[in-house]
């Protein structure tokens, strides 16, 4: 059986030579003699953790015509000043021309994952750890991702839009960080308690003054 948001790729031996067709539902689709349903092996999400894309991983035969998401994360991604970072990424994608995809591309998700780490690593290997953290709303942005976007409409597909999950760096980067926010925070207040004293100090000096 296939449901109406999905397509299957038949072929079809005629002695001369074999014939491909694409053939959408939905409809009850029994092979006849000389033919047979093509099997898509691509890379997938790995049983233990669906943010990592395991090659051949995901075997089917059954294409489907509406939009699907990828975690993915990308890791060893390094900042111009050498912190190593993990960044978490969800990708929207949707197939529109079966039959390019079928004459570009074996396994269109591992384009798009070595297409997506070229983009990341780019970005961030351009920037500063600091830069990196106020920047990260790019990573929302089609615009950051030239390599994915180009990749995708080469093989028949479009990318919808691409999510900023959030990243992970190594347990000493962020303890050194989330110091260097205590430490920010800390002076930020004393330098208001400073502030609000001197005003009460130079208000009660006006008011002696004025007696």
């Amino acid at each position: 059986v296939v449901d109406g948001f999905e397509m299957i790729v038949v072929y079809r031996d005629e002695g001369s030579g074999v014939k491909r067709r694409v053939i959408k539902g939905p409809l009850l689709f029994v092979p006849e003699a000389f033919e047979w349903v093509q099997t898509f092996t691509w890379h997938g999400p790995d049983d233990q953790n669906k943010a990592c894309v395991a090659p051949n991983a995901s075997k089917f035969q059954k294409l489907r015509s509406i939009a699907e998401q990828l975690y993915y994360n990308v890791s060893n991604v390094r900042t111009s000043d050498d912190a190593l970072l993990t960044v978490k990424l969800m990708i929207f994608f949707e197939i529109t021309d079966v039959e390019l995809m079928l004459d570009t591309t074996n396994d269109p998700i591992g384009d798009f994952i070595n297409a997506t780490c070229a983009d990341v690593i780019t970005w961030a290997s351009q920037k500063p750890y600091e830069e990196f953290l106020s920047k990260t709303n790019e990573l929302n942005f089609l615009e950051t991702f030239p390599s994915l976007t180009g990749r995708a409409d080469h093989v028949g597909f479009r990318i919808h839009k691409v999510v900023y999950r959030g990243y992970t760096a190594s347990e000493a980067l962020q303890q050194m960080h989330d110091q260097a926010i205590r430490t920010h925070t800390q002076l930020r207040l004393e330098s208001e308690t400073a502030s609000q004293k001197q005003s009460i100090a130079d208000l009660e000096l006006k008011r002696t003054m004025e007696r």
